[in-house]
C-alpha cells in the first residue's frame, strides 16, 4: 500500500481511494489524479485497501475501484470499505456494461460506472462529477 500526495497538502481537496490490481492502470490513474489535486491512496488488492483504510486517519471521499479482481472482487472490496468509512462514495472501473454487472450480481443497479477503456480527461470528468468538485483539466 503506497500513500501518494500532491506538492502542496492545501491544494488536496478530497481523497481517493485508488483500487486495481493491474499496477501500470493504478499507477496512471493515480499520476494523473494527483496532478488534479486529489490525495491518492494506492492499493494493487481489495484486502490493501481494507488495510489502507483502516490506518489512514483522514477523511476518505470516494472509492475508485476496478470491479473484477483477484481475492476479493471490487464489490466486496467496497462493502468492507464502507464498513469502514459508512456514505463512501464509488466508482467501478470495468469492462462490463452496468447490465451485465448487475445481471452477474457484481454491482446493484445505479452504482457509478467508469467503463474501459476510457480516457484520462474522462476519468477526471467523472471523478469530479461524483464528487460534485470543478478542476481545470
Amino acid at each position: 500500500m503506497k500513500q501518494n500526495r500532491s506538492d502542496s497538502e492545501e491544494q488536496v481537496r478530497e481523497t481517493i481511494v485508488v483500487v486495481d490490481d493491474e499496477d501500470a492502470v493504478r499507477r496512471l490513474v493515480t499520476k494523473t489524479l494527483e496532478r488534479h489535486g486529489y490525495r491518492i491512496l494506492s492499493a494493487g488488492s481489495g484486502l490493501e485497501a481494507i488495510r489502507a483504510v483502516e490506518k489512514f486517519k483522514h477523511k476518505i471521499d470516494l472509492a475508485l475501484i476496478d470491479l473484477m479482481m483477484p481475492e476479493l472482487s471490487g464489490r466486496a472490496t467496497y462493502r468492507e470499505l464502507a464498513k469502514l468509512r459508512p456514505g463512501l462514495k464509488v466508482i467501478y472501473m470495468s469492462g462490463y456494461s452496468q447490465l451485465i454487472a448487475a445481471s452477474e450480481k457484481l454491482a446493484e443497479p445505479g452504482d457509478e460506472f467508469l467503463y474501459k477503456p476510457y480516457t484520462l480527461a474522462g476519468l477526471v470528468s467523472r471523478v469530479q462529477q461524483v464528487l460534485k468538485t470543478a478542476i481545470d483539466i
